[in-house]
């Protein structure tokens, strides 16, 4: 009876673990895209201009993430001119920039890749809620955060869901460039991830996503 006891309230729990997970994330803005094509869960979407916080960091692709993630949230959570805080929106985007050493290593899997160098350097943004312009949003008080419009942009993105490990955004990022080759998808610059749920989420329920800039050229799976 106890062993069934148990297993009943483990069942109970988890079920209100999950009820929770979508309220928890959809109070959160999320900028306004348009999908032009989609396949599977491969689109094409095209964002309209949008203001960002952003912060260049250094170092191993979750030791980027968390010191970006860290210096934004205090920005957005009252570190500014005028001591404001502005809303949390999704995703927490991060940004790879070229680096020599791993795009000239051809013995590195994409995982090593993204996990490799210490001195890698990454963008770290969130997207700024619609409400603000750069008029009126609050000023960054530390000078490594700094803000900027970025123009309307065409995307082609992959969503998939688990945790962020190397491996898991490793085996996305090759399925996503594979299609891309495929199809004869111009892409424009690096890769970049987005993250759209709490570290608490389960895995099996998390938003990830890996995209690149393009152009509207190729031929999308037609």
């Amino acid at each position: 009876m106890k062993h069934t006891f148990w297993i009943l309230a483990g069942l109970i729990i988890g079920i209100g673990v999950i009820a929770t997970v979508p309220s928890v994330t959809a109070k959160y803005e999320e900028p306004a895209y348009t999908v032009l094509k989609k396949q599977g869960n491969i689109e094409m979407r095209e964002y309209s201009q949008k203001l960002i916080a952003k912060v260049n960091v250094t170092g191993t692709r979750e030791e980027a993430a968390s010191k970006g993630f860290r210096a934004i949230a205090d920005y957005i959570f009252g570190n500014n001119e005028e001591q404001n805080k502005i809303a949390m929106t999704v995703p927490v985007l991060q940004e790879r920039l070229p680096n020599n050493d791993t795009m000239n290593n051809s013995q590195l899997s994409d995982e090593a890749t993204l996990a490799y160098a210490e001195d890698s350097q990454w963008i770290i943004s969130f997207v700024m809620p619609s409400m603000y312009t750069m008029e009126n949003i609050p000023k960054p008080v530390n000078d490594q955060v700094t803000l900027e419009e970025a123009e309307n942009a065409t995307f082609i993105t992959l969503q998939f869901s688990g945790g962020a490990s190397s491996s898991n955004l490793a085996d996305h990022k090759l399925e996503l460039d594979t299609y891309i080759k495929e199809n004869s998808v111009d892409v424009k610059g690096e890769e970049l991830y987005a993250f759209y749920n709490a570290p608490w989420t389960p895995p099996f329920m998390r938003r990830n996503e890996v995209m690149y800039r393009i152009s509207r050229s190729g031929s999308f799976g037609e």
